[in-house]
């Protein structure tokens, strides 16, 4: 696993920036509660591919009904430890399914065109990272996804 010092919110913006086009009437508002210094000693690759599920299924499921749409992208480092968040207001999940969908092949929704793969691979870059995810959605009232890394501190020359 190759560590580098990773800019947190950077590398998360540039993900929303490569995955979110507003359309006409289709507008979703991001909601940004991470420090511009957030830096965390870790492998940017399974980060980026961490995020880019989380934030492209917050996307692609959101409610076009309610007004407005928002994602909210949360980053706190404790001593130890990186807590990271995900959360919408989006279609949900229902509660017979949370203990699935981080299963392979698992899709919540039938009208969805993904191949159920996404959130396995979350949790497998997780599990490599010795990070951990936590779930918690209302089917029609949205999804709150928890990540927990280690805190590695930054190296001072790759800061």
């Amino acid at each position: 696993m190759a560590r580098e010092s990773v800019n947190i919110k950077a590398l998360i913006k540039s993900i929303v920036d490569d995955l979110y086009f507003p359309i006409e009437n289709k507008t979703i508002d991001f909601i940004w509660e991470i420090n511009d210094d957030l830096v965390v000693v870790t492998d940017a690759s399974r980060i980026k591919t961490v995020f880019s599920n989380l934030i492209s299924n917050a996307i692609k499921y959101h409610d076009p009904v309610k007004r407005p749409s928002w994602v909210k992208l949360k980053a706190e480092k404790t001593q130890d430890k990186m807590h990271l968040m995900v959360e919408d207001n989006g279609i949900g999940i229902g509660g017979g399914q949370k203990d699935k969908i981080f299963e392979m092949f698992y899709r919540a929704h039938e009208h969805s065109n993904g191949s159920g793969l996404g959130l396995y691979i979350v949790k497998e870059a997780l599990a490599k990272l010795d990070g951990h995810i936590a779930v918690e959605s209302c089917e029609g009232k949205g999804s709150k996804f928890h990540v927990v890394l280690p805190a590695h501190q930054a190296c001072p020359e790759l800061a």
